[in-house]
């Protein structure tokens, strides 16, 4: 992490620090700026396989002090095969509401998209089985935790169950 410290001028140090062999998850306190004192969370997983090659991205700064840099992410069609799968295995409110919103800000090729989930499902090893997806009992869970769970990272939360009744008619291409 020295490198960190030498590439960006930024000085830091690791709060909290958990390794298991999944996953590694530590907070790291530094300085922005303004000499405020900031932290981030970093969750790493071990076990994680991508089914496409990560992209570049460019990230623009809203700093003048810091220019544009950037980074490999992964695709947008990663991202969205890989929330739907999580929805087929936990169901998590912002789960539902990252598929929801990824619809609605963007065109995808279904049947790309498709493809990829079951090669994700396979990469997990769990059954693709896009009945899980409405679920009873997982919408129940959804809906339970949807306010506590999202109304502090959303301005305006949408309501549940239009969201569901989008993602149903949106995601209608997967029970095919």
């Amino acid at each position: 992490m020295d490198l960190l410290l030498t590439e960006s001028g930024i000085a830091y140090s690791v709060h909290s620090y958990h390794a298991n062999p999944g996953a590694i998850i530590a907070y790291v306190q530094f300085r922005g700026p303004l000499n405020h004192p900031n932290r981030i969370k970093l969750d790493i997983s071990l076990s994680e396989k991508m089914a496409l090659k990560p992209e570049s991205r460019m990230i623009k700064s809203d700093f003048a002090d810091l220019p544009d840099f950037k980074i490999l992410a992964y695709s947008l069609k990663e991202i969205m095969s890989e929330k739907i799968r999580s929805i087929m295995q936990r169901g998590y409110s912002r789960d539902y509401y990252d598929v929801w919103r990824l619809l609605k800000e963007n065109e995808f090729d279904k049947q790309e998209i498709k493809d990829l989930l079951v090669k994700k499902c396979k990469l997990k090893g769990i059954p693709y089985e896009p009945g899980l997806l409405f679920d009873k009992t997982r919408l129940e869970e959804a809906r339970a935790h949807w306010s506590r769970g999202l109304s502090h990272l959303v301005k305006e939360l949408p309501d549940f169950d239009e969201v569901i009744s989008e993602l149903k008619a949106g995601l209608l291409f997967l029970q095919k």
